[in-house]
This record gives C-alpha cells, structure tokens and sequence, in this order.
C-alpha cells in the first residue's frame, strides 16, 4: 500500500505546484501596475458615484437607463453611492426610490409614457444633485447653530 500511496501523493504534487506557480505569475504581472499607480493616478482610478439598480419593470429599467445618463453629466468629488429601488404594483404602477447612503432623496411614481418617464428622470437627477450638493456643504462647514438649512440655499 505505500507504493499507491506515493504514487497518489506524487501525481497531486505537479497539479499543486502549477496552481501556486499560476498564482505567483498572476500577482507578480499586477505588481508593476501597483507600482506605477503614484498619488496622481488615484484620482483618475476612482469610480466616482456609484448607482446601483434595483429596478424590475421595463420602465423601470428605462427610468435607469435615463437618470444615470443625466447622472453622469454632473461632477462630484466623493459623493455617496446612490440606490435607484423600484416597488412595481398592478394597482398605482411602479413607483420609484431614490436613496443616497440610505436616506431617501426622493419617491415618485413612474408615468406610463416615455416622455413622461424622461422628464421625471431629468427632475430627478437635478434634485438628487441638489442634496448631494447639500450634504457635502454641511459636511464642510458642519454644523453651525447661527446658521439654519435655508441659509445654504
């Protein structure tokens, strides 16, 4: 028996030898791009605003689609990542949620009509901005009890 046993033991050893040396190759190629990425780089390798899709609907998927081409043209410098929930119902239609870091920024419910659905993604994108612009604005001048929230305006 330890004949068979070397020889199972003596077979498995190649195939593990080749898996870790795949494993060493792999991460000494993505060293010099580590390397290379300096301070500059970081900004241009950041992902920005992220928007996540929870849509279920066709319109819902078009309200997406429409609201992160409009989200796309507006710049941010760190903003929050943003979560774009749809609730489909038979009865009143979709209706949309908008949340920033889990706070809402805004529900409504998504019309039938593509135009309709264009509009309301366009009015979305540019209140979402707003709170966006907001919450970066107390996050840098904090919280000032002389100062009320329409004095941001």
């Amino acid at each position: 028996m330890a004949p068979e046993a070397s020889r199972q033991v003596g077979r498995r050893a190649p195939r593990s030898g080749v898996v870790f040396m795949l494993l060493v190759a792999s991460m000494a190629s993505m060293l010099p791009l580590s390397a290379q990425a300096g301070a500059a780089d970081e900004a241009e390798l950041s992902l920005g605003t992220v928007v996540i899709n929870q849509t279920r609907s066709a319109a819902g998927q078009e309200f997406y689609r429409l609201f992160a081409a409009q989200w796309a043209d507006y710049s941010f410098g760190r903003a929050p990542s943003l979560r774009i929930f749809e609730l489909p119902s038979a009865r009143f239609g979709s209706q949309i949620t908008i949340y920033m870091s889990n706070a809402k920024v805004m529900q409504a419910f998504l019309p039938f009509n593509h135009d309709r659905i264009r509009a309301l993604a366009t009015q979305a994108s540019a209140l979402t901005a707003q709170r966006v612009a907001e919450v970066q604005a107390n996050a840098l001048f904090g919280s000032e009890p002389d100062l009320g929230p329409d004095e941001f305006n």
